[in-house]
């Protein structure tokens, strides 16, 4: 009588455990975290340095838009500014200018000074762009407020500008101009 022959199959043959797929499955997910967190810090980032650059703009293009006239007028000029080119196409959603984070930008005269509303900023780059004060706006601003909340002086400190940007991500700051 003959006995069957067993196979024998060595390590190699036997493929992967259970052990090792999971080691490898949460080794990529970690990978992923961390890709996805580095992603969102730069690009953060990257939006609060746009949103700055969108600012000094705005106020340059609307000083020299308005500089033979006596006055900004009393009313909400934004539309007129997007018609004389205060904001470039990339900044306009269906012919509104809006921030980096999509909130619509207000333009509104007041007289000898103007202000620029800026909606639904996140935290973080509220309290940036506050401490951006006088010297990154050309000398222009007259006085800043968050949330309806007026800063005591142009010069903010980290400390005032945390205590202002109150919300996580729908802070409204408005500055305004001479």
């Amino acid at each position: 009588m003959e006995t069957p022959l067993k196979f024998k199959r060595n390590r190699a043959d036997r493929g992967i455990t259970l052990v090792e797929t999971l080691l490898v499955v949460a080794v990529g997910a970690l990978i992923i975290v961390g890709a996805v967190l580095l992603y969102n810090t730069v690009f953060g980032d990257a939006r609060s340095n746009d949103a700055m650059r969108q600012v000094q703009a705005a106020v340059s293009n609307v000083r020299s838009l308005y500089a033979g006239s006596p006055d900004f007028g009393t009313d909400d000029f934004t539309e007129v500014a997007v018609q004389a080119g205060v904001f470039p196409n990339a900044e306009l959603v269906s012919g509104v200018p809006t921030n980096p984070w999509g909130g619509t930008l207000r333009l509104e005269g007041n007289g000898s000074s103007f202000t620029i509303t800026y909606p639904d900023v996140p935290r973080k780059a509220c309290v940036k762009l506050i401490r951006m004060n006088n010297t990154g706006l050309g000398g222009a601003a007259l006085g800043v407020s968050v949330n309806d909340t007026e800063a005591e002086d142009l010069n903010i400190t980290a400390n005032d500008a945390v205590a202002l940007c109150t919300d996580e991500n729908t802070n409204e700051i408005v500055w305004e101009i001479r």
